[in-house]
């Protein structure tokens, strides 16, 4: 679980919210959130479907880091491209950019998205390695 601080949507307090990313039953990416508010008691716990907003998904890799995808055979960028396009809903624009990339890497994000992309992509016969990435010094 990763942590972040908002706000309490009962009395605005500022809150510890935990947050977490897994894959559901169904293999559909999936994010929740919970949060206890230590001033007016409100409880609240959430699950959702896809990709999870910034400020969770920000959460999420500060605290486990960036993984990536890396593409085993370069032959398979163009099936692998159109696979993301469709499971992140990716515009045009970033799937030619996908499609057009020197970079091995395929995907970067949260270890739990490399590891579901990757899931779906070997389903396809699309070999791929889910690494987790090395910070720049």
């Amino acid at each position: 679980m990763a942590h972040t601080i908002g706000k309490c949507p009962r009395c605005g307090r500022n809150v510890d919210w935990r947050v977490g990313q897994s894959i559901g039953v169904r293999d559909q990416l999936v994010w929740s959130r919970s949060m206890r508010c230590q001033s007016c008691g409100q409880q609240l716990e959430e699950d959702y479907e896809g990709m999870p907003p910034a400020w969770a998904r920000e959460a999420l890799l500060a605290r486990n880091g960036t993984w990536r995808i890396v593409l085993a055979l370069d032959a398979d960028r163009l099936r692998a491209a159109a696979t993301l396009r469709a499971l992140l809903r990716l515009g045009l624009k970033e799937t030619t950019g996908l499609v057009r990339s020197k970079s091995s890497t395929l995907w970067s994000g949260t270890q739990v998205e490399c590891m579901w992309l990757a899931k779906h992509l070997r389903a396809l016969g699309i070999e791929t390695v889910v690494e987790k990435q090395q910070d720049p010094k």
